[in-house]
């Protein structure tokens, strides 16, 4: 009982955090590559955060399983999101009034408020107009400091000090049908205490991890109509912006395991990239000279995403026979908490 509740609250925290985020599309009426340049930079943040939360938390000992032991894991990673990330600042932007030389406004996890956005353009040699308010943040109701990922994970040892991990959460929709998000990822852990004799007779365990994690992220974008008359807007139709993210870990793990309660930590070195699309159909309206003027708005470019650092872990876990508790937290530039209970047997 006491793990299913777990469950849903770890699936409550990361719903709660993934409410939709609408209004991005509106950056579609700039010209194609400032409405490039402003939706990265508003979902940037929001995508480190997730790049933190997929490379941490594989691990609660540095211990691996005799062959066929195992462990099943339920862990929710927590990245806190930097004061300077809940807004962004852009310039030479060649289709956006920037009086004061820069268009700011607030992303993906920033606070519940935006700007109006001008935009002048050019469509048929005629010069023309529109006007939006900038898409609103996803903080200010819920853990407004932090994104949340509840993940699910299986260890299983295997012969010469090996554990094989695995671990996913199934597509998941939280919003409706055009929103969704799954995970899989798969890491190889290596023991190599037998390395280091000096060592033997202490409750020392020192492993090597490596492991890969994919995501993949879809935030539906509501259909609207066209405004009546010369106002400026936007028409969209089965839109849909897709995020596919992959990043790959590579640790070093230390702890010290006695029967009830172990302290671990590592180093890693963690590599991230990602992507997004937007699909679907957008007709942006333009206030002309003396008529509205519309076009077909191009979204056939992705942008990419790609970081790589390093990072460091401390935790500690409780053992009560066959049940785990554990706690850790990363030190990186998006760090992060980690909280989870695991079922391990050998």
């Amino acid at each position: 009982m006491k793990k299913y509740i777990f469950i849903s609250f770890t699936l409550l925290l990361f719903v709660c955090n993934l409410k939709a985020q609408t209004g991005f599309e509106s950056f579609l009426l700039a010209d194609k590559n400032d409405s490039q340049q402003l939706i990265k930079a508003y979902f940037s943040p929001r995508i480190n955060a997730f790049k933190s939360a997929l490379n941490n938390g594989w691990y609660h000992t540095a211990k691996t399983h005799k062959p066929f032991g195992f462990d099943f894991s339920i862990n929710l990673n927590s990245v806190v999101i930097p004061s300077n990330s809940k807004s962004f600042n852009l310039s030479g932007l060649s289709s956006i009034n920037q009086p004061l030389g820069t268009v700011k406004t607030v992303s993906a996890v920033g606070l519940e408020n935006s700007s109006i956005i001008n935009v002048n353009t050019n469509i048929n040699n005629e010069s023309v107009s529109a006007s939006f308010n900038a898409p609103e943040g996803n903080s200010g109701k819920y853990f407004s400091n932090t994104i949340s990922t509840p993940i699910a994970q299986l260890n299983i040892g295997l012969s010469h000090n090996f554990d094989f991990m695995l671990r996913f959460m199934p597509e998941i929709k939280p919003n409706n049908n055009n929103e969704s998000l799954n995970i899989l990822g798969v890491g190889l852990k290596k023991e190599i205490t037998n390395w280091f004799p000096s060592i033997k007779k202490l409750p020392l365990h020192i492993s090597l991890l490596a492991a890969y994690t994919t995501m993949n992220v879809n935030y539906g974008v509501k259909d609207r109509e066209l405004p009546s008359g010369n106002a400026s807007g936007l028409e969209t139709k089965n839109g849909l912006t897709a995020f596919n993210l992959n990043t790959f870990t590579l640790q070093t793990l230390v702890s010290y395991d006695w029967s009830s309660f172990n302290l671990y930590g590592g180093f890693a070195y963690n590599n991230s990239n990602a992507s997004y699309k937007t699909l679907g159909e957008f007709k942006g309206q333009y206030e002309g000279n003396s008529n509205s003027i519309t076009k077909n708005l191009d979204t056939t470019n992705s942008s990419k995403f790609n970081s790589n650092g390093f990072s460091s872990t401390l935790g500690a876990r409780l053992s009560l026979r066959y049940l785990k508790i554990f706690s850790s937290y990363t030190l990186q530039e998006f760090s992060s908490f980690n909280l989870g209970v695991a079922i391990s047997i050998k």
